[in-house]
This record gives structure tokens, sequence and C-alpha cells, in this order.
């Protein structure tokens, strides 16, 4: 269970469960630079700062996300995937 910003009024917050909750813990999880958090230190996206867009860095790109998406124990694999970093778009 989660929450979200209720979007008739964009004032409340609401309860959110299912899929909506995966995808909102999903995006949490890779927005959130891994270390950020003192108690969860293994919780987040592996430090990405520095990488370009050439074929080696969107390797690792591709690995530490798909690592990051496993982390969640809902999710049982990652078939495939689209990041779009810089306006370049990595596939999974």
């Amino acid at each position: 269970m989660g929450w979200a910003i209720d979007k008739s009024t964009f004032k409340d917050i609401r309860k959110v469960s299912g899929d909506v909750n995966y995808t909102q813990a999903l995006q949490m999880r890779m927005w959130t630079e891994r270390g950020l958090i003192p108690i969860a230190p293994s919780y987040g996206l592996r430090r990405l700062v520095g990488f370009g867009i050439a074929s080696a860095d969107t390797t690792y790109l591709a690995l530490a996300a798909r690592e990051t998406l496993l982390a969640d124990s809902r999710t049982q694999e990652v078939l495939s995937g689209r990041l779009l970093v810089n306006g370049d778009i990595v596939d999974l």
C-alpha cells in the first residue's frame, strides 16, 4: 500500500494498491540514488554520474536498472524495458 496525490483535487492524498502501487514503488526505486537513505543503504539505483551514452555505458546502465528493478520482491523477472537518458533511448 502506498500514497499518491489525488488527481481529482490535487490537494489530498489517497491510498494506492495493486499495479499503481507497484509502478510507484519501481519509479521511486529507480529515481533514488543508492546510498541516499541511511537506513536502507542498498535501496535505489547505483550511481551513474559521469557516464555518457557509449555502448559500454549503456550496458552498465541496463545491468544497474535490471538489478534495481529485481530488488523489489514483487518483481520476478525483467524481460525488457526502455529508459530515456538525456534524450537517448536505452533498451534493456
